[in-house]
């Protein structure tokens, strides 16, 4: 009979020892389960730093096209500036201009008037020239006449001409 416990102790044990062996064949597959669920999971967690990455790098990219859009607002305004001041400029130039115009004006109405005063100073000397003339006349008529009074027969050598002339006068 212990022959009997014995064997019976020893199917015991062997049965325990292959329910062991199933637990363990379990354990090693939960065991496997979990690693490939832990390499899914790595994997998932690589393919997230891989989409943060990549938003990252979007992220960046967007940082830059805004720094370039606000440089090129940056050089929009400096251009709209410069052009603000060069409006100015020639707004300032035209003042100068239209100023410089008015002076030519001013200076032309100068001329104007001083060739109007030459032109009467002018008319004034042909008036005195025609005096003169008019008075040298009456000389030479009155020197004619003195002649004649004092002369009658005219002065010797000049009796021809002076008779022709005589006879023209009357």
């Amino acid at each position: 009979m212990q022959n009997a416990r014995c064997k019976m102790q020893d199917a015991r044990c062997k049965m325990q020892d292959a329910r062991c062996k199933m637990q363990n064949a379990r354990c090693k597959m939960q065991d496997a389960k979990c690693k490939m669920q832990n390499a899914k999971c790595k994997m998932q967690n690589a393919e997230c730093r891989m989409q943060n990455a990549e938003c990252r790098m979007q992220n960046a990219k967007c940082k830059m096209q805004n720094a370039e859009c606000k440089m090129q607002n940056a050089r929009c305004k400096m251009q709209n500036a410069e052009c603000k001041m060069q409006n100015a400029e020639c707004k300032m130039q035209n003042a100068e201009c239209k100023m410089q115009n008015a002076k030519c004006r001013m200076q032309n109405a100068e001329c104007r008037m001083q060739n109007a005063k030459c032109k009467m100073q002018n008319a004034r000397c042909k008036m005195q020239d025609a005096e003169c003339k008019m008075q040298n006349a009456k000389c030479k008529i009155l020197h004619f006449a003195f002649r004649i009074l004092h002369f009658p027969g005219g002065p010797p050598g000049i009796r021809t001409q002076n008779r022709s002339v005589m006879s023209r006068l009357l």
